[in-house]
């Protein structure tokens, strides 16, 4: 199974994927706050070229001419969030897009799950966790001491504890996205053309991916 896999399955087995869509609201509603009270986190998402915005309690992916992909729906204490509802209409590696554009956020350090989690979200859990996203990804179960264990079974079913996703390394997922947004604004004072990752993302290459989300994923 592919990270991909493992989040969409995760969010719709832990019960904080409703499939309620916010597609209409967005198109009547939010899109009109574009600018004010929602703003542009990132417009060069994946090599599909995608969009991601924020409100003051959500998350939306969007295509190119802002079309509505999906939304996260959570509640912030400090730098701290908890997602309360989630829904995506594209077919895999929503959660995958959504967990590190959120992380790239200065003011978000942490993304942690609803408490009521299936046996199938935890195995789910447990296979992320030993996955290649260690690299990036650090998941780990906190518990209501605020405490961190390692993801297992007995672990994640003691009373109270949740689901937590950090960068492996602080500043790591922050400094990357720095780091392609130069690198894409690059411009050779000579031939005019940008950079090796500003062309590989205009031409829409899958290379890309593994660029931005500091490992392979199957979007």
């Amino acid at each position: 199974m592919k990270f991909t896999d493992f989040i969409a399955e995760m969010a719709i087995e832990q019960g904080i994927s409703g499939k309620r869509s916010r597609k209409y609201d967005w198109d009547n509603f939010i899109k009109k706050t574009i600018g004010t009270q929602t703003k542009l986190i990132n417009d060069k998402v994946s090599k599909n070229k995608l969009k991601v915005y924020r409100n003051i309690n959500n998350f939306f992916l969007v295509d190119s001419n802002d079309e509505y992909l999906g939304h996260i729906e959570f509640r912030k204490v400090n730098k701290v969030i908890t997602i309360t509802e989630s829904n995506s209409d594209i077919s895999r590696g929503f959660y995958a897009i959504m967990f590190n554009i959120m992380l790239s956020e200065d003011d978000i350090e942490e993304i942690i799950s609803d408490s009521k989690l299936s046996t199938q979200a935890i195995n789910s859990y447990i296979k992320l966790a030993n996955s290649l996203t260690n690299q990036i990804l650090s998941i780990k179960v906190k518990n209501v001491d605020g405490t961190y264990t390692e993801v297992s079974k007995e672990n994640i079913k003691t009373y109270g504890a949740v689901i937590s996703v950090k960068e492996t390394h602080e500043g790591l997922i922050k400094e990357q996205w720095r780091e392609f947004e130069k690198r894409y604004n690059t411009i050779d004072e000579i031939t005019g053309s940008r950079s090796s990752w500003g062309n590989t993302y205009e031409i829409g290459s899958a290379d890309i991916d593994k660029i931005m989300f500091l490992t392979e994923i199957s979007l």
